[in-house]
């Protein structure tokens, strides 16, 4: 694979090394600069380990699992309109407008980087038993690798194959779970949609079974603040699979859902205020909404994810760069009836969580010629060293509420009360609760997190428009589907 293997030589340094100097759970071993290469040990693996995790969120404002998981679908599904006033930077803008092109930049960047964290993944899980130091450590090191590597291929086959139940014998990408990849010349064809939901699968349940429930209070902040995996992510993980698999696997995203609601150690519950799902400052303790996370700390902007670097900071241009990019769009608004100011301001997300401007009254100059209102998100507001959420307790509410809808009202409406409730708004009665309901609220809720386009997409329902304009497109039209990087089938031609 010619694009990750020179990603090995740019980014080596930085992945398998900077990302471990406050990590306390080495006590005392040291990091190696080549452990990519050839881990000599546990405490090895370890650092590695942490290098994974900071690869996830790219670097220098490359593309990343990250991004395909969030950033993507974002711009895909016709909730975001790209400010062109904002300029264009690697591309991005193609996704918004559904005009990907293979040599498109952020989809090289995006593909590369994924296989990049499989490719480390793969190192510490083939060199599990091997060594002799730090024995207790290897059913957690493996269950962090496959949860990691499990996310990586969802991020991947999320962003290049069609949606699960469209034609799962379609080609989606390139598997590197049984063996590992042996660079350049590796010329692998690519697995089905159905082969690589069954790795992820498999992955995600050896991680739940090999990862630790909770940690104690002398273990490291960094599980604290749940930027690494243990069992609760794991689980949230497969039920987010099974439940954007469709309706039929939807009994059994359920069991998994149900397993991290009724955790009572540690029990999770809602923050009062909205943005506090997303205000969670580097080095402090997650908050209790948070199932997982990863850390954008480490030492400036250029390591976040792109959809954040271009999504806040929205009373002035700088220190970001590019500045704020993206608004709802204004069908979406005219959906959730967010359109209407009066309305919108009875819920505490719209409140917290964006900001309105009116035409020709954005407080930054270059902005003011934009010719009507516009909302933006303000989710990601806080500085760039802080951690941002990947998981969070709201989905499974909101997940629970449109499984049980045909066959159980009244929990149904439970579970959306719960979110209405923090939200400032009137409950919806089992009596009047309609499909329609939960679906508004989950597209309030998370707007801006890459969630729509697949929970449209998973019941099969036609995609908005957004941006674009004119009428909506099928659940799985082509046109969602980014195409393999041209640098990857120039590399390897039967791809």
């Amino acid at each position: 694979m010619k694009i990750k293997y020179l990603l090995y030589l740019t980014l080596f340094v930085f992945s398998g090394v900077s990302c471990q100097k406050d990590d306390k759970y080495l006590n005392g071993a040291t990091t190696s600069i080549f452990a990519a290469a050839d881990p000599k040990s546990t405490a090895e693996l370890e650092s590695l380990m942490g290098g994974s995790y900071f690869s996830f969120m790219g670097f220098f404002l490359t593309g990343s699992p990250y991004d395909g998981i969030v950033s993507y679908p974002t711009l895909a599904s016709g909730e975001a309109t790209w400010r062109t006033i904002a300029g264009s930077t690697k591309n991005i803008d193609h996704w918004n407008s559904r005009k990907n092109i293979s040599t498109d930049v952020m989809t090289k960047e995006y593909w590369a980087q994924s296989y990049y964290v499989i490719h480390q993944c793969n190192i510490i899980i083939n060199g599990i038993g091997k060594f002799s130091d730090y024995k207790n450590w290897e059913s957690r090191l493996e269950g962090e690798a496959r949860f990691l590597r499990a996310i990586c291929n969802y991020s991947l086959v999320l962003g290049f194959a069609p949606p699960y139940g469209s034609d799962n014998s379609a080609k989606a990408i390139i598997l590197y779970n049984t063996e590992m990849s042996k660079g350049p010349t590796d010329l692998r064809k690519r697995a089905t949609v159905d082969e690589v939901y069954k790795a992820i699968i498999e992955d995600l349940l050896i991680a739940i079974e090999k990862l630790p429930a909770k940690y104690s209070a002398g273990d490291p902040a960094t599980y604290s603040l749940r930027t690494r995996a243990w069992k609760a992510a794991a689980q949230m993980a497969l039920a987010r699979v099974y439940f954007n698999m469709g309706k039929d696997h939807w009994n059994d995203a359920l069991p998994l859902i149900n397993a991290v609601l009724d955790s009572s150690d540690p029990q999770f519950s809602l923050v009062a205020d909205p943005q506090g799902a997303f205000n969670l400052l580097h080095k402090e303790p997650s908050s209790s909404e948070t199932i997982w996370c990863f850390s954008c700390g480490w030492w400036t902007w250029h390591n976040c994810p792109f959809i954040w670097m271009t999504s806040g900071d929205v009373f002035n241009a700088t220190p970001r760069t590019p500045s704020r990019a993206f608004s709802i769009s204004n069908e979406m608004l005219a959906y959730i009836g967010w359109n209407d100011t009066i309305s919108a301001k009875h819920d505490l997300r719209y409140n917290r969580c964006y900001q309105r401007f009116e035409a020709g009254k954005d407080p930054i100059p270059s902005y003011k010629s934009i010719n009507e209102a516009a909302v933006w998100p303000v989710k990601y507001e806080i500085s760039f060293r802080s951690e941002i959420s990947m998981m969070r307790l709201a989905e499974l509410y909101l997940d629970k509420a449109i499984i049980l809808f045909d066959t159980d009202k009244a929990g149904a409406a439970a579970a959306l009360k719960i979110i209405r409730d923090r939200a400032g708004l009137p409950e919806i009665t089992a009596a009047s609760i309609t499909a329609e309901d939960i679906h508004k609220e989950r597209a309030k809720e998370f707007l801006f997190e890459g969630d729509w386009l697949h929970y449209l997409q998973c019941q099969k329902m036609d995609i908005p428009s957004g941006t674009i304009g004119g009428t909506k497109i099928p659940w799985n039209d082509p046109s969602l589907v980014l195409p393999v990087p041209a640098d990857e089938v120039a590399a390897n031609p039967g791809i």
